[in-house]
């Protein structure tokens, strides 16, 4: 199950030096980190960042904490939302992570349109698209669960093939 939380509202830069504690305080955790780029004029580019986690103490349950268009680069960009993407680049560099980076051109329109919708669930669905599409072959990270009885009974099958 993925669950996507928000620590700020779309297009508020703030949520990113959240998202960086998140990583430092969950390093171990950390399945993936997502960035969308989305071009907004001649020069600037929005972007968004994703850290999906491991949820502690469950089997399978993934996390997602979004921060949505609250970053941007770029010739034109200026303001808070810069300092956070130089913030989130510079911690993701001197840390070693990996970082998925995702170009706009590249995502399905459907999932573009619901990006700009106004509507949240929109907008969180399609999150929920990208990010399950990014991590399919996850499976291999969360560990297998097995009942004491079902080993049981396989060592008692063993007996009786042998």
């Amino acid at each position: 199950m993925l669950t996507i939380l928000q620590p700020t509202t779309s297009g508020t830069t703030d949520g990113i030096y959240t998202i960086i504690g998140l990583i430092k305080e969950n390093r171990d955790d950390v399945l993936s980190i997502i960035k969308l780029e989305k071009p907004e004029g001649r020069e600037t580019i929005s972007c968004s960042f994703v850290v999906v986690l491991r949820e502690k103490n469950t089997l399978g349950q993934i996390v997602a904490f979004l921060n949505s268009w609250g970053t941007n680069f770029g010739p034109e960009a200026g303001g808070s939302g810069i300092a956070g993407y130089c913030s989130m680049m510079s911690f993701i560099e001197d840390s070693g992570l990996f970082l998925d980076e995702i170009k706009w051109t590249k995502l399905e329109p459907e999932i573009q349109e619901k990006l700009k919708s106004k509507s949240e669930v929109d907008h969180l669905s399609a999150w929920n698209s990208i990010i399950l599409d990014r991590l399919v072959d996850i499976q291999h990270l969360f560990p297998k669960f097995e009942h004491p009885i079902n080993a049981n009974w396989k060592a008692q099958l063993k007996k009786y093939k042998e």
